[in-house]
């Protein structure tokens, strides 16, 4: 009867207290929800920082597009129109090109700012805002990989 009571008192009291004083762990479900909320928070913030400032619309448009990809929120006929429209007008003036990369500078600026107010209020979704930034960072590279000068500044 006492190795019984022990047993129950052994499985039972762990569990109990170690609720009682050890912080819930975050499950992948959670984390996967919150860094959806996230991720779509950081690029309307974007969002809305481009529709503040001057650009003509084809550029403004395809910046809003590409931010809008992040989200996965567009559709195969706007790839397919977004393509059409890139390949119909392949090279850029120098001033618009200029203007463009800086909206694109702008909008990874709100984006990383974005992430770095919600690390410091959210310390246990830490790791998966530094994959966030990670992507930031890559969407930078992709963005500024014909011109080294950009890739460097910031």
């Amino acid at each position: 009867m006492a190795e019984c009571v022990l047993i129950v008192l052994s499985l039972l009291v762990p569990t109990i207290v170690f609720r009682l004083i050890l912080k819930p762990t975050t499950t992948d479900t959670e984390l996967e929800g919150e860094v959806t909320k996230v991720r779509q928070a950081m690029v309307n913030q974007a969002i809305a920082r481009i529709k503040q400032i001057y650009l003509p619309e084809d550029l403004r448009r395809r910046v809003l597009y590409d931010l809008n990809a992040q989200i996965a929120n567009t559709t195969t006929r706007q790839f397919i129109q977004e393509v059409r429209q890139v390949v119909a007008k392949p090279a850029l003036p120098i001033e618009q090109r200029q203007l463009l990369e800086e909206a694109y500078r702008l909008a990874f600026q709100e984006e990383r700012g974005y992430l770095a107010m919600v690390t410091q209020l959210e310390e246990k979704y830490r790791p998966a805002m530094t994959s966030l930034y990670r992507e930031i960072i890559m969407a930078k590279m992709v963005i500024f990989s014909s011109n080294d000068e950009s890739t460097t500044t910031d």
